[in-house]
C-alpha cells in the first residue's frame, strides 16, 4: 500500500466514523482489525512503512475497518493497568464495541515535556484489543507478542444498550499508583501549554516552533 492509499484509508476510517446514525437494521455485522505498532520513537518513514505492512494484513485477513495507534506515525503509550482495563469497561459504559489499537515494545531515547533535556529508555505496552458491546474481549494482542494485528467479528447495535451506568467521576481509576496520578496532574498543564504555544500557531500558520517548558522561557 502506497502513501496515497494509506491516507485516503485513514480519511475514510474518519469520516465513516462521523457520519451520524441513522434508521435501518438493529444491528449489523462487520469485521474489524487493531493494528499493534512496534515503533521508533519520532521515526515516521519507518513507523509509516509499518502501518503499510500491516493494513495490508489486516485487509488480506477480511477487514472492514482497520484501526492505527493514537500517534501512530510518532507513538505514545500510558499505563499498562490501564490500558487492559479501560476498553472492556468503555464498551460496558457505552454499549458499543470497542477497538483499541496501541504501540509495543522498547523506545530509547524520550524527551519529556518537562524535562526536555534529559532522555530516558522505557517501553510502549501494547494490550491491542477488541471488546463486543458487553465488554467481553474477542481478541487482544499483549505487548511481548510485539507487532501485528488482532481480528474480530462484531455486531455493531444501532440503539446501543449500556451494561454499565456512567460514574459522575471519570476516567482515572482509584488503583493508578500515586507517582503516576502525579505525573497526570502535572502533564495536564503542560498539554494545555503545548496546545496554545504550538499546535494552535501550527494550525494558522502551518509552521511549527520547537517547544519550549515554561520554565525554560525568559
Amino acid at each position: 500500500m502506497n502513501r496515497r492509499r494509506l491516507l485516503q484509508a485513514l480519511a475514510a476510517t474518519l469520516a465513516s466514523a462521523a457520519l451520524p446514525t441513522v434508521a435501518g437494521p438493529p444491528a449489523r455485522h462487520l469485521r474489524a482489525a487493531a493494528i499493534q505498532m512496534q515503533p521508533r520513537l519520532g521515526d515516521v518513514a519507518h513507523n509509516l512503512d509499518q502501518a503499510d505492512r500491516l493494513i495490508e494484513e489486516a485487509v488480506h485477513r477480511g477487514a472492514d475497518w482497520v484501526l492505527l495507534p493514537e500517534m501512530f506515525s510518532s507513538a505514545a503509550g500510558f499505563h499498562e493497568d490501564t490500558l487492559r482495563k479501560a476498553p472492556p469497561r468503555l464498551a460496558r459504559l457505552l454499549g458499543v464495541p470497542v477497538v483499541h489499537a496501541s504501540h509495543a515494545g522498547p523506545f530509547h531515547g524520550f524527551d519529556s515535556p518537562e524535562l526536555p533535556d534529559v532522555a530516558y529508555d522505557s517501553a510502549y505496552l501494547g494490550e491491542s484489543m477488541i471488546c463486543d458491546a458487553q465488554g467481553r474481549v474477542l481478541a487482544r494482542r499483549a505487548g511481548p507478542e510485539g507487532a501485528g494485528v488482532v481480528i474480530a467479528d462484531l455486531l455493531v447495535p444501532t440503539s446501543p444498550p449500556p451494561v454499565e451506568p456512567i460514574p459522575h467521576r471519570f476516567w482515572l481509576p482509584k488503583q493508578m499508583p500515586e507517582e503516576l496520578k502525579d505525573a497526570w496532574t502535572r502533564w495536564l498543564p503542560r498539554g494545555r501549554d503545548y496546545y496554545d504555544t504550538v499546535t494552535r500557531p501550527y494550525l494558522a500558520s502551518g509552521e511549527i516552533d520547537e517547544y519550549v517548558p515554561p520554565y525554560m522561557r525568559d
